[in-house]
């Protein structure tokens, strides 16, 4: 394996330097080619593709830790070179789904509990708002609860998948994140030592010929998932839910189906 420089990237200043003061805390690009930010006071800042703000709105009261803006996985068809053409310079950015993950307050109101939360949210083109569609939380139960660590999401946000310290992954799964109401992770298993229970180790796969014993974690304690990602789904398949998740920890990676 060998890493390679790539000299097409560009350096461009933020085109709202105030934001360099916010202390940015998570990013994610949305799929109009602009890009989303969160500050340490969980407020959520829309960019458009010149890196000018257009949209900020608060999404958590005690901070967001990632954002996802899921788009369709077969994306529309670029409009014709000549309605390209005719299109505005500084026409506002098409509205993008934008989902927020961070902790609010627990129900009894106290400084030091906290609940994580998934909000789902619609920022509109030509305002500076955005409208929550919809909310839910991530853990069951009434006790301490782990940090987030991981998102991942496929389908335009009909799957989500949120990875935990504790080695706990949770799924979503709803028709439209846009009008369904109710929404609610299920949680499907944790990672114990060696490596999650029913998945398959790939790293013999991802890395064939190099490691002869897959790595495994000494202490017996909960692995935290550093990252999630959906794999695309069944060839022989038209329901996009039957797809395979793939977790990453620091030692292993597994698939989940």
């Amino acid at each position: 394996l060998r890493w390679s420089k790539l000299p097409f990237f560009e350096e461009r200043p933020l085109g709202s330097p105030s934001l360099l003061r916010a202390g940015l805390v998570a990013v994610c690009a949305t799929p109009d080619g602009g890009v989303a930010l969160a500050d340490d006071s969980g407020v959520v800042h829309l960019l458009d593709r010149a890196l000018s703000e257009w949209c900020s709105f608060g999404a958590h009261t005690r901070g967001v830790s990632h954002l996802l803006a899921p788009a369709e996985d077969v994306p529309p068809p670029p409009p014709p070179p000549s309605v390209a053409a005719n299109a505005a310079a500084d026409a506002p950015p098409p509205d993008v789904l934008l989902l927020t993950f961070g902790r609010e307050s627990d129900s009894s109101g106290s400084s030091s509990g906290a609940w994580a939360y998934m909000r789902v949210w619609a920022p509109q083109a030509g305002t500076s708002t955005a409208e929550c569609l919809g909310h839910t939380r991530i853990f069951g139960g009434s006790g301490a609860e782990p940090a987030v660590t991981a998102v991942a999401a496929a389908e335009g946000g009909r799957l989500v998948a949120v990875g935990a310290s504790d080695g706990s992954v949770s799924l979503l799964r709803c028709a439209d994140p846009r009008t369904e109401r109710g929404l609610r992770f299920r949680a499907l298993q944790c990672m114990p030592p060696p490596q999650l229970a029913g998945a398959r180790d790939l790293l013999p796969e991802l890395l064939p010929g190099t490691i002869a014993e897959p790595l495994r974690p000494a202490a017996q304690s909960a692995v935290s998932l550093t990252g999630l990602h959906f794999g695309s789904p069944p060839a022989d398949s038209d329901d996009f839910f039957a797809r395979q998740l793939f977790a990453v920890t620091p030692l292993a990676v597994v698939g989940i189906r």
